[in-house]
């Protein structure tokens, strides 16, 4: 994971991968950070509603590979409420 993380930062790749791979390594508070980032972005007026979603590397359970702007809204939103 950690050389996914590296993988997504050098190379301008998707923040959502990035912030998923934090989400499993524990690292919660990045996650939050990525996952806040691509909300932000998806739910600029420049982006059209078709266009509100981001595509994971790797199919998350119970969303699939496709996770629209409000089911990372809830993953987020999860994430908010978890301890550390």
């Amino acid at each position: 994971m950690h050389g996914a993380i590296a993988d997504y930062t050098e190379s301008g790749g998707s923040s959502y991968n990035r912030g998923f791979a934090y989400e499993k390594l524990g690292e919660i508070e990045k996650a939050i950070a990525d996952y806040t980032e691509v909300i932000e972005r998806l739910e600029s007026p420049d982006v059209p509603a078709w266009a509100r979603h981001v595509n994971s590397s790797l199919p998350r359970e119970g969303y699939g590979n496709r996770i629209s702007l409000d089911e990372l809204k809830e993953i987020r939103d999860r994430l908010v409420g978890t301890p550390r």
